[in-house]
């Protein structure tokens, strides 16, 4: 799938354009979600012991997981399991796919509820940060010039 260039045309660098992805027809979108799942799923089944435990504890074979509806099967991962791989594997967990020297970045929560999660990325997961938010935020309506304040947990509950 090509890379867009909202991030150019968030600051101006290039001409507007969208991922050509987000104007497909939606039996385009459909094939392109089912091909880049079976290239998640291989990376994360040869890759994650984590999700290879995990998988193996809802009994769900890999093999059987093809379309995106398969997922509904897969359990959701909640924060304790992050929290849980973290320890067992520190820094970055059991959940960490990628080569340790690959990381580009490092995310991390606040810890507000617990312990903070660490997530390691590489260049390329940036990359696709990157262009998630600036796909949104471009659905959003912001465009190059705009300025917005992009705040995370700014709200808070008056009881906390």
């Amino acid at each position: 799938m090509p890379t867009s260039n909202l991030h150019g045309a968030l600051t101006g660098t290039s001409a507007t354009r969208i991922n050509p992805i987000e104007v497909a027809a939606p039996e385009r979108v459909r094939a392109a979600q089912a091909d880049l799942l079976t290239v998640q799923l291989a990376y994360l089944q040869s890759r994650s012991v984590f999700y290879q435990r995990k998988l193996a504890r809802a009994r769900v074979e890999w093999s059987s997981l093809r379309r995106i509806e398969d997922l509904a099967r897969v359990p959701f991962t909640v924060k304790q399991e992050l929290r849980d791989s973290l320890a067992a594997a520190p820094p970055f967990g059991e959940h960490l796919a990628a080569d340790p020297l690959g990381l580009a970045q490092m995310q991390a929560s606040s810890g507000t509820t617990g312990s903070p999660a660490y997530v390691g990325l590489t260049a390329k997961d940036v990359l696709q940060w990157t262009e998630g938010s600036a796909r949104s935020l471009h659905a959003c309506g912001i465009r190059h010039g705009d300025r917005m304040l992009h705040a995370f947990h700014s709200l808070r509950r008056p009881d906390r």
